[in-house]
């Protein structure tokens, strides 16, 4: 219905509603199995503009926001579930880049290989580096 009204000139309620509805994604598989990407790290080579919804490019698209200035919206998020969370941090090796959590009270960041699958799949929660940090919002359904 709202496609067939759809013009980028009209500012009417209803034309930002399609607009902001059609930015939601929704992610139904995500891997975070032992042998995952989101777990193991992602070639750098991968997409980095979205997360795509089975997360094999996790690592590249954090890494995208640590790059832009926009992954403080997923450190937020990770300090609202626990206070103990600092911070994502994405490094790089050999063009692979892998998560890590930094937590208070540990001096090195937890890699991803070690995070239980619902921390991983947490930290992709407000993800989309293309759109301010994912300002329509992205919903997660496991």
């Amino acid at each position: 219905m709202l496609s067939a009204i759809r013009d980028p000139l009209d500012r009417t309620p209803i034309t930002r509603l399609g607009t902001e509805l059609r930015r939601i994604r929704i992610y139904r598989t995500f891997d975070t199995g032992p042998q995952g990407q989101a777990r193991t790290g992602a070639h750098t080579s991968l997409p980095k503009e979205f997360l795509d919804d089975t997360g094999y490019n996790l690592a590249v698209v954090l890494h995208e926001m640590q790059f832009n200035g926009t992954i403080e919206r997923v450190n937020e998020y990770l300090r609202r579930l626990a206070d103990q969370f600092e911070s994502v941090r994405v490094g790089l090796d050999s063009g692979v880049a892998r998560v890590a959590v930094k937590e208070k009270g540990i001096e090195q960041p937890v890699p991803a290989v070690r995070l239980s699958d619902g921390t991983l799949k947490f930290c992709k929660r407000p993800i989309n580096p293309s759109s301010q940090a994912c300002r329509a919002g992205c919903i997660l359904v496991s």
